[in-house]
């Protein structure tokens, strides 16, 4: 499949009445992350082409199939993925100046999730670093820090503007030793996977004893895709293919070997603009308060998860 492709804008059609039907009609070989057979097909989302969104009945992870192939993944995040045109719904307008400097910006923020001085080793794999944003502040902070990333074209930003130790690949790559880190980041890395049952379990080889994993991720009981339904814009096959609850995530960090310290959801965006409390604009502070409640009950946009390595 081609890039251009794949960088057709979204449209979803009508959702079809659910019903519980055999994983073995798609490409998928059953749940990505439990690997149940049996699913409820939830919507249709055509892009490049039709995909099922399905619901697996075993675990209640949300996914999408047919699942792309790992050629049509690496085509895909190429250096179109991080400038796209304005016309099409996947991938970033313009990475660096939005993205990347959230990324930075997310160290600090980090440090309130993460109690850093609990870390076993003060190693940091970040998986899917991008342009390395986010490991360049660990970097500055004093952390040994190395990235792994799918996309060339960001790799060769990572490794030539900021200097970062980067490997091109996956997870599984030669370059990342067993029982290295004290600390590995995925910041929204498993909506993107092809296995990402899999992806935990190799993440849990390469930590320290004790070390720990910290995921955050678009959150499908999010109240915007409660709202939204189809139309929610993180609905998106092929850029996002899996779709976790936090109950989901907690139960897929498990069977993989972890012990899950933390897991809920948030909308961070909201919540620090609650924090400025520009009581002036009594709709915005509405809306803020709405985000802080909606992340109690679980309703955030993201999920975050906390899990070290038993």
């Amino acid at each position: 499949m081609s890039t251009t492709s794949f960088l057709n804008s979204v449209a979803v059609t009508k959702p079809p009445a659910p019903a519980s039907i055999s994983a073995s009609v798609h490409a998928a070989s059953g749940c990505p992350a439990c690997h149940a057979e049996l699913a409820k097909r939830l919507y249709e989302v055509k892009t490049s082409s039709t995909f099922q969104v399905m619901k697996c009945v075993g675990c209640g992870l949300v996914y999408a199939a047919p699942r792309p192939t790992p050629e049509e993944l690496q085509t895909f995040y190429s250096s179109t993925y991080f400038t796209r045109d304005h016309q099409t719904n996947l991938g970033y307008a313009n990475y660096r100046e939005v993205a990347e400097l959230n990324a930075r910006r997310t160290w600090k923020q980090f440090h309130k999730y993460v109690p850093l001085e609990r870390v076993v080793r003060r190693k940091l794999l970040d998986a899917g670093c991008a342009t390395g944003g986010f490991l360049a502040e660990a970097k500055a902070a004093g952390w040994d820090c190395l990235g792994v990333e799918l996309s060339d074209h960001a790799v060769e930003i990572a490794r030539h503007e900021f200097g970062l130790d980067v490997v091109h690949g996956d997870l599984n790559a030669n370059e990342l030793a067993p029982g290295s880190f004290g600390l590995i980041t995925m910041w929204h890395v498993l909506e993107h996977l092809i296995d990402p049952a899999a992806a935990l379990v190799r993440a849990r080889e390469l930590l320290l004893p004790g070390g720990m994993l910290f995921i955050e991720l678009p959150n499908w009981n999010s109240l915007g895709r409660v709202a939204k339904g189809p139309a929610w814009k993180q609905l998106k096959p092929p850029e996002h293919i899996n779709f976790f609850t936090p109950r989901s995530l907690a139960s897929t960090a498990t069977r993989a070997g972890f012990r899950v310290l933390r897991c809920n959801s948030h909308y961070p965006s909201m919540i620090d603009k609650a924090a400025v409390r520009r009581w002036s604009q009594p709709l915005h502070c509405g809306v803020a308060l709405v985000a802080i409640m909606a992340s109690a009950m679980g309703r955030g946009g993201y999920v975050r998860l906390l899990a070290e390595r038993e």
